[in-house]
């Protein structure tokens, strides 16, 4: 008989990772169409503290740092 335990550590983030794919587009088009969108929107934001933005073939990330004690739920 196996009992497994499982523990979880309370722990705060600042940094959110946002990611949308775009099949089959280009990294101009995903630049243009997802990437600056979702970069804007998110900068606009309360409690944002940076934003960096990359875009790939088919792939938009968005890296949001948030200030020290903001509520990310």
């Amino acid at each position: 008989l196996y009992v497994g335990v499982l523990i979880v550590a309370k722990f705060e983030t600042n940094m959110v990772t946002i990611s949308k794919d775009y099949p089959g587009a280009a990294t101009s088009e995903v630049d243009t169409s997802v990437t600056r969108k979702l970069d804007d929107g998110v900068g606009s934001l309360e409690n944002v503290k940076k934003v960096e933005s990359s875009s790939y073939v088919s792939l938009s990330v968005i890296m949001v740092q948030l200030h020290t004690g903001a509520d990310v739920s």
